[in-house]
């Protein structure tokens, strides 16, 4: 696809989304201004439908017309907190601004948190279920050593609040944690595989940092405060098999 165009469905989503609702004559007034629109021409209706039915198919996003205004919406489940391809387009969004205007380099910060070397093999791993491995260190304010180990993990997903975290189970005491990405190094694919637990709700552990006992394939909750140390590595559960 070419970067024009991405730009151009960037700040499509973008402005609909910030509009809340926005006929097609204003999306194009605003296009015949922007500095993506090189030759500040209009953007051709069959074109603009094209692209409405582009973005669904590439990004998976639902643009959608209410004939009552004739006004142009995106679902809302795009717009939930937490959405990877909500936090995904925003990262656009900030690079389309900074290309339309070079002087907003200096005043937009983004975390260098947001990128990781290995996210790649993460997410190979939970799409293929195999176990991975990496080293674990962290260190204290004083730069004493609290955790210095290489695990085994079966990654059950990942999730992003500030930072990228992965969460799944440690093979070497079975509990199931949420580390930090920024305290591991030295990955490594395995050729073991698991079946991850059929009921785990990444979600809803994630929001709630619950106990989760699994027992014949049925998982229990009992809410419990985490368990958290310096090395943000969050105790959470338990995986335990009845005999």
């Amino acid at each position: 696809m070419a970067k024009g165009l991405i730009r151009r469905y960037i700040w499509l989503i973008d402005t609909i989304r910030s509009a809340n609702g926005i006929t097609y004559e204003e999306i194009n007034r605003k296009w015949k201004r922007s500095a993506l629109n090189d030759d500040g021409k209009d953007w051709p209706k069959r074109t603009f439908f094209q692209n409405i039915n582009d973005i669904r198919e590439e990004f998976n996003i639902e643009i959608t017309c209410d004939r009552r205004d004739n006004k142009y919406y995106i679902e809302e489940e795009f717009s939930e907190y937490g959405s990877i391809r909500s936090t995904l387009v925003d990262a656009l969004v900030l690079n389309n601004a900074v290309t339309e205007m070079p002087a907003m380099k200096s005043r937009v910060l983004l975390s260098q948190r947001f990128s990781h070397e290995n996210l790649g093999l993460i997410t190979h791993a939970i799409q293929q279920n195999t176990v991975i491995r990496f080293r674990h260190h962290c260190e204290d304010g004083n730069g004493k050593t609290l955790m210095n180990d290489i695990l085994e993990l079966e990654p059950y997903g990942l999730t992003y609040t500030m930072e990228w975290f992965a969460v799944g189970r440690v093979l070497q005491d079975s509990l199931i944690h949420i580390f930090a990405l920024r305290y591991l190094s030295e990955f490594s694919n395995t050729d073991k595989t698991f079946i991850p637990p059929e009921d785990f709700d990444l979600h809803f552990f994630c929001k709630s940092y619950s106990l989760v006992e699994v027992i014949n394939k049925q998982i229990a909750t009992k809410k419990i405060s985490p368990i958290i140390d310096d090395g943000n590595w969050f105790e959470a559960s338990r995986v335990e098999e009845k005999h």
